[in-house]
């Protein structure tokens, strides 16, 4: 997906924030865009950016198109996809970008059936309904395409919310589908999207919660639930993303993200330090002996974490982010799958903004272990 002029993409949650960020950028690449969101006026606002810009619709012989999509439904999904091979014949990139901010009213076992089914199926669901209606026809068409997953910084913390559980399913998701499409030599990348603190109305989500999946208001002084203290953190929450990244500068990077066909783009580091915390609390667990966490030092070059012989390779796939591998050497000490921290494998690794080597140093004693980052990601 080198060049991207001329080809075809659909944008979820493309009414504003992010996707509307998106969908002028791609256009400005010379891409076909279909632009899709629930919200009808949000969805005309961009098409008349858009069109400030100089892209018109494809009804008026224009390359642009707006479609109406509810991404929790699976017909709505499968419908979005008619209409754009429709009007243009082929999708090339999609980007399963639309989200909200989810159940943010009490604890987790506070959370209802309907509070489950609106955050889930915004967040997670609507990745699936695409990649089921998308993917088999991209496969078919044979060309070079990609697929952007938006998941978040969440999705490489410890989650804090259901908002994070969903996230962390979506980099799940991600990550399969592209060892899937690797597995069959399909030329389709994918790119798990982490952003950061971005300037979008996330926090407004809630605007467009079906009727038929909200609460009643006597729900609200239900035991551990507080519907009041859940509207101010999406009011303090709203005022901090004000603050944050433009939108148009994560369109910029994810635009070179596909074009490196990045398995992973992070927008920042200032969550390096959570990233570190997860994974270290993750491989202090491992069964094994002392010395999990900490650096992978090469005895010999072979990067044994913890004394208890586990080997970790770093290689690099297909050039978007190098992947980790945890292989017992007898049987013991099998460390942590894809993500040892602070040392063979950086976790961030290739798929961080901002330089080589994120989170920790890929230290490699005689060469073999050394997380590598082809095209210097980081």
């Amino acid at each position: 997906m080198d060049n991207l002029a001329g080809r075809v993409a659909v944008v979820t949650g493309a009414g504003s924030g992010m996707g509307r960020a998106f969908a002028l950028r791609f256009a400005a690449e010379g891409m076909r865009v279909v632009a899709a969101d629930i919200q009808p006026d949000a969805l005309d606002a961009t098409l008349a950016e858009l069109a400030v810009l100089g892209h018109e619709e494809a009804g008026h012989g224009g390359q642009v198109a707006a479609v109406a999509v509810d991404v929790a439904d699976p017909d709505s999904v499968r419908a979005l996809a008619d209409a754009a091979y429709s009007r243009f014949g082929a999708v090339h990139l999609l980007c399963n970008n639309a989200g909200v901010e989810g159940y943010l009213d009490g604890p987790i076992w506070a959370a209802t059936d309907k509070d489950w089914d609106w955050t889930v199926g915004v967040n997670f669901w609507s990745v699936v309904h695409g990649i089921r209606a998308f993917v088999p026809r991209m496969l078919a068409g044979g060309e070079p395409g990609h697929i952007v997953n938006t998941c978040s910084m969440t999705a490489v913390v410890r989650a804090g919310n259901m908002y994070g559980i969903t996230k962390h399913a979506v980099l799940a998701l991600s990550e399969v589908l592209a060892a899937d499409l690797r597995a069959r030599d399909a030329p389709i990348g994918v790119t798990a999207l982490c952003p950061g603190v971005i300037a979008t109305n996330l926090f407004r989500g809630s605007r467009n919660r079906p009727t038929a999946l909200r609460e009643p208001d006597d729900d609200v002084t239900a035991p551990d639930r507080d519907g009041r203290a859940g509207l101010e953190q999406r009011e303090r929450m709203h005022a901090t993303l004000a603050a944050g990244m433009p939108p148009a500068q994560v369109a910029d990077l994810l635009v070179d993200a596909i074009r490196r066909g990045a398995g992973y783009l992070l927008t920042d580091h200032d969550w390096d330090d959570r990233i570190r915390e997860r994974h270290e609390l993750i491989m202090a667990g491992a069964v094994g002996g002392a010395g999990a966490v900490g650096e992978a030092r090469a005895a010999g070059g072979a990067g044994a974490v913890g004394g208890a012989g586990a080997v970790i390779e770093a290689r690099a796939a297909g050039g978007a982010g190098a992947v980790i591998e945890a292989r017992a050497a007898g049987g013991a000490g099998a460390v942590g799958g894809a993500g040892a921290v602070g040392g063979a494998g950086a976790v961030g690794g290739a798929g961080a903004v901002g330089g080589a080597g994120a989170l920790g140093e890929a230290r490699a004693g005689g060469g073999a272990g050394a997380a590598d980052a082809a095209g210097g990601g980081g």
